[in-house]
């Protein structure tokens, strides 16, 4: 995902399209809803400029101008609504970009390599359909105890297809490599810092410390 400046200092995002197509496979009417929206608040706006244009030409003293009374009551009604649509555009595009914004993090989560058995280099996202990962970070004495814990488990983890994913959230931390008969349960992370990154974005919107130890499972 790259970045677009929005004028403001800040970088805007951008998606595929692969995430936007699959955006609005997820929310398929939330288009024409934004359009009614659009459309509507732009007849407000249009409702606004004119009965502003016969407020004013009645307060200059125009004869032929309409009612005062009935200008104030359409010009409420015409910024009012212009402000309810405006505001229910606005959610559906905070809406879509929350829902992208979720899209681009699973389809980078997605792309992450790990090792398998044998030393076969994957995809994280090869694996769905017939495996549970679980992905856990944390300092190494963390890892260590949640390998411990896996490790007492193990068959039952095999059994439902269970895949713990250790992430260290140092590069100088000790983690053990798996011996061949734990790569049934066990994966290695390729290119840490890329998976580092994935797990410090998901912390800082739970709102999590960096210091903590976590755990992600995913569905198969």
């Amino acid at each position: 995902m790259t970045g677009d400046d929005d004028g403001a200092g800040r970088s805007k995002p951008s998606y595929s399209n692969e995430t936007k197509l699959r955006s609005e496979a997820q929310a398929p009417f939330r288009v024409a809803r934004q359009f009614l929206y659009g459309a509507c608040g732009a007849s407000a706006t249009i409702g606004t400029g004119i009965a502003t244009i016969q407020l004013l030409t009645k307060l200059a003293g125009a004869p032929s101008a309409p009612p005062i009374e009935g200008t104030l009551e359409n010009l409420a009604i015409d910024v009012t609504a212009l402000a309810v649509f405006a505001f229910l555009y606005t959610r559906e595009e905070k809406a879509k970009e929350k829902q992208m914004a979720r899209i681009g993090r699973e389809e980078r989560l997605g792309r992450l390599r790990l090792e398998l058995a044998g030393g076969r280099s994957v995809r994280l996202e090869d694996l769905r359909g017939f495996s549970r990962a679980v992905i856990v970070s944390g300092d190494e004495e963390y890892l260590r105890d949640a390998i411990g814990d896996a490790e007492r488990v193990r068959e039952e983890l095999v059994k439902r297809g269970v895949l713990v994913i250790p992430v260290p959230t140092t590069a100088s931390a000790d983690v053990p490599t798996p011996a061949a008969e734990d790569r049934k349960f066990r994966a290695t992370p390729l290119r840490v810092n890329e998976w580092l990154e994935w797990v410090r974005e998901q912390k800082s919107m739970a709102k999590v410390g960096d210091d903590k130890g976590v755990y992600v499972g995913l569905r198969m």
